[in-house]
């Protein structure tokens, strides 16, 4: 029997693209390759823009005012921030796990989630 096999190529898995997510309770997580587009930041800025309902992250030093430190959250290089208090402020309710499969980073270096 003649079997034609195709041959997936390394580096086309779902950790090879921009991503994040946010969780109901404001954890933000961003994978390696969404972390290295922001320039690899220890610390973000959180920002909301409430006309057009999207949640902006901009990096920054960790000592700027209103800085949120990223944590590593596992071995693949992806950073999460707690981001509870920008939900809260903003009256933000999700009831499940939002994705962003295609976040984008505008002029500003601020990654777009929206």
């Amino acid at each position: 029997m003649d079997k034609k096999w195709d041959v997936t190529p390394k580096g086309s898995g779902r950790w090879a693209k921009l991503f994040a997510s946010i969780k109901p309770d404001g954890e933000i997580r961003i994978c390696k390759k969404t972390h290295e587009l922001l320039g690899g930041p220890a610390a973000v800025l959180l920002l909301y823009n409430p006309r057009e309902k999207t949640i902006g992250i901009h990096p920054c030093e960790p000592q700027a005012k209103d800085a949120y430190p990223l944590r590593p959250y596992s071995y693949y290089g992806g950073r999460e921030v707690r981001a509870h208090a920008l939900l809260a402020r903003h009256q933000i309710t999700l009831p499940y796990t939002v994705r962003f499969t295609a976040p984008e980073l505008d002029e500003e270096r601020i990654l777009n989630l929206d």
